[in-house]
Parts: structure tokens; sequence; C-alpha cells
């Protein structure tokens, strides 16, 4: 496995594993309407200019992508891991190359809006529950923060 910055024309194959995560994982802690907003916001067109706008990555093994994320303004967006790929390191990879390119860019902490579903992964990661917020359409999520290494 290796992380490479995103391209131009991952955008489909992107938005094809966030669905895949919202379908098999997500769909235990969110209603089917949430996770139909979120579907909706994740399409090819939206994850392109999402993860054409920030410092972006995937994780790609045999020239699939099996995971994602996004980094802009202290915040770590849009991780995701292909659930066939779960339970091997592969998100705490992930992390730890956001983290890097946060440390690169001057950053002290990070961020990241979690899931309810991803909060305890964060948490062994070392972030901690800062907030709850209650988006209308696409359910609850937390802002977990971390101070990064000097």
């Amino acid at each position: 496995m290796r992380i490479r910055k995103y391209k131009s024309g991952d955008n489909k194959r992107i938005s094809n594993l966030i669905r895949k995560c919202l379908i098999e994982i997500n769909s235990a802690d969110y209603t089917a309407k949430q996770i139909k907003f979120i579907w909706k916001e994740v399409s090819p067109s939206k994850v392109h200019i999402k993860f054409a706008s920030r410092n972006s990555y995937v994780a790609v093994e045999d020239n699939k992508i099996i995971g994602c994320f996004t980094f802009k303004d202290g915040e770590i967006g849009n991780v995701f891991v292909n659930p066939r790929f779960h339970s091997q390191g592969i998100g705490r990879k992930l992390m730890a190359k956001a983290e890097k390119v946060a440390s690169q860019l001057g950053f002290l902490s990070v961020w990241v809006n979690s899931s309810i579903t991803a909060v305890s992964f964060y948490k062994k990661l070392n972030y901690k529950k800062k907030t709850n917020v209650s988006h209308k359409d696409g359910g609850e999520t937390f802002v977990m923060k971390k101070q990064l290494p000097k």
C-alpha cells in the first residue's frame, strides 16, 4: 500500500469508496435519511471540488484506491478506508500522513469532525472529543482535537 496525492480522475473511485463506507459501516449509526443526504454530498463532482481544493491524498493498493483523506486549515477530513481493508492499519497510516502534512505546514494541532462510528478510532490515536455537532440533515458528529508533537 502506498499513499499518494489526489489526482484529477480519482473522484469517481473516491465517491464510490465513501458511499461503500456509508452503506456498510456508517449505516449502523445513522438513519437511512441521513445516509441518503450524505450520499448526495459525496457525488463524484462534489468530491472533486473538495479534494482538488485541499491537500488530499489516497491510499492505493494494486492500483485501487482503498482509503483517502483531505487536509485544510487544521482540519483533517474525509477519512475513509474501504471496509474490506479495515483493521489492517491503513486508517492509522492515513492519519499519520495527515498529521505529517499538518506539521509540515506549521500546524501545532489538528482536528477532525468524526462520525459517531469513528470516535473510538480517533480516541485510539489520542484525539480528544471536544464538542458534538448536530447537522440538520446529516446527523450528529464530534469535533475531536489533537496536539501535534513539536
